[in-house]
């Protein structure tokens, strides 16, 4: 294994706020043995973010930055994770009762979530068989296999607002035709 190398490629200011100092991002370019990134570093609250381009990294860390900033000053309020969870379960339980959720499906199902600015992602995927008890999340455990994306649901932590985008093709496959 070769490691990590990081490369500095531009280093800049950031304003965000009239009359606050600007905040210094620092951009850099990534290799590692799996692949090649750009990474954006700021000094405001350690912003870190990635990006497959050098703009879509500054793009990304100033949006942070900017949404960071607005929290903290009190100009947006966002709510919890934990809310945007409730609201998440609330509206794909009602969801979920068109279709025929048997124990066997149930137990091929696994849940990630993450959050992204101000939006709080959940992916529900399935497996092509259950999960074995002893699962304990490491990706050895799955022997090579990975789930195929069931439902994503999208809740805007400022609005309140929950999407529910099911993935046409494996709901067909695992429901069989929907109405």
């Amino acid at each position: 294994m070769g490691g990590m190398k990081k490369t500095l490629l531009e280093t800049y200011r950031h304003t965000y706020s009239q009359g606050c100092k600007p905040a210094v991002i620092r951009v850099y370019h990534v290799v590692s043995d799996r692949d090649a990134t750009f990474t954006a570093e700021s000094n405001y609250r350690r912003i870190h973010c990635s990006g497959e381009s050098i703009d879509e990294a500054k793009s990304k860390c100033e949006g942070l930055i900017d949404l960071k900033h607005a929290i903290l000053t009190g100009q947006l309020h966002l709510i919890s994770t934990k809310e945007a969870d409730q609201l998440a379960k609330e509206d794909f339980q009602r969801y979920i009762t068109q279709f025929n959720l048997k124990d066997e499906i149930n137990e091929r199902m696994i849940i990630s979530m993450w959050l992204d600015g101000k939006l709080y992602y959940v992916e529900i995927g399935i497996f092509d068989h259950p999960l074995n008890q002893s699962f304990n999340g490491l990706i050895d455990d799955l022997d090579g296999q990975f789930p195929e994306t069931l439902f994503e649901m999208i809740v805007d932590r400022e609005t309140r607002e929950v999407r529910i985008i099911p993935n046409d093709e494996v709901v067909r496959k695992v429901f069989g035709q929907i109405e």
